[in-house]
């Protein structure tokens, strides 16, 4: 730990390095707080679920987009706001994933398609484990390489201010973004001005964190918590 940590003030700086473990422990206290206090159950890998409920909770209705939702359930930010009563959009590229969607959250609107910086129709690689299909053609040639078995789909591929748009959604409290490579492409797509949801959690690797805070810096956002493997903001232009 303090290996890491000497490591990140020769890159950032000890303001920075400061600034950042607080809002790691800020974010572990709410949870915490929340897990104590209030509902216990959680469908997130580390809790995120709780502690974004825990910021929102003054809403009575709640309205999500979960983008990269892979699972109706399984380590899902969004699964406990649907149990609330809470619904809005799931989009996952995923055609035999969309189906437990569509068989266990049918409030929701459940979108087979892919969200990226320009409408089109791409080759998706549908892989024998679920979770390594993708939309890279050489990475399904190696997937093939190891003995996957790789099913090659056409999906639609649109904007997410499109989807939006199409859909009337003009609220956003909650957007859960968790697209392996492609993060960067999704929120490019977006239109910021007219689309502002209230909280978003990305999952990625810490790799490229810095690359989301100079983003969500240009656009009003302000970072106000992240864990092993998700980082949070929340909209700062209010």
């Amino acid at each position: 730990m303090l290996k890491t940590i000497t490591n990140f003030i020769s890159q950032r700086g000890i303001k920075y390095t400061l600034k950042t473990i607080i809002q790691y422990i800020n974010m572990n206290k709410s949870i915490n707080l929340f897990f104590n206090k209030w509902d216990k159950k959680t469908f997130s890998q580390y809790w995120e679920d709780l502690f974004i409920y825990r910021k929102l909770l003054w809403k009575k209705d709640w309205f999500y987009i979960d983008i990269g939702a892979n699972h109706p359930t399984k380590l899902s930010n969004t699964r406990k706001f649907y149990d609330l009563w809470w619904s809005w959009v799931n989009i996952e590229p995923n055609p035999n994933l969309i189906k437990n969607f569509e068989n266990e959250r049918n409030r929701d609107i459940n979108l087979n398609i892919w969200i990226s910086n320009k409408n089109a129709e791409l080759d998706f690689y549908v892989c024998s484990d679920d979770t390594l299909s993708t939309f890279s053609k050489d990475i399904a040639i190696e997937l093939e390489k190891n003995w996957h078995k790789i099913l090659t789909k056409k999906i639609e591929v649109k904007k997410l201010s499109d989807v939006l748009k199409e859909n009337n959604i003009n609220e956003i409290d909650f957007l859960s973004l968790d697209t392996e490579w492609y993060n960067t492409e999704v929120l490019k797509s977006n239109d910021w001005k007219k689309y502002r949801p209230k909280i978003i959690c990305i999952e990625d690797d810490k790799r490229y964190w810095d690359m989301y805070d100079d983003f969500f810096y240009e656009i009003w956002y302000k970072k106000i918590g992240f864990n092993v493997t998700n980082i949070i903001f929340i909209d700062n232009a209010k």
